[in-house]
This record gives structure tokens, sequence and C-alpha cells, in this order.
């Protein structure tokens, strides 16, 4: 079961830090845009 979880909760963990840094992302890249 602990393999399972495991395998289960990582993408999730990924999927939210992906949600969390894409707007951070996306700010920077307009910033370095402007300069």
């Amino acid at each position: 079961h602990i393999g399972i979880t495991d395998n289960a909760i990582i993408p999730m963990k990924e999927r939210v830090v992906d949600e969390f840094y894409d707007p951070i992302t996306r700010l920077f890249r307009i910033f370095k845009g402007k300069k």
C-alpha cells in the first residue's frame, strides 16, 4: 500500500507545485520581456 500511495502522492505534489509556480513564471517572463 505504501508504494501505491507514494506513486499517487508524488504526482499530486508535482501538480500543486506546477499550479503554484505557473503564474510566477508567467509574471517573471512578462517582467523579463519588458526589460
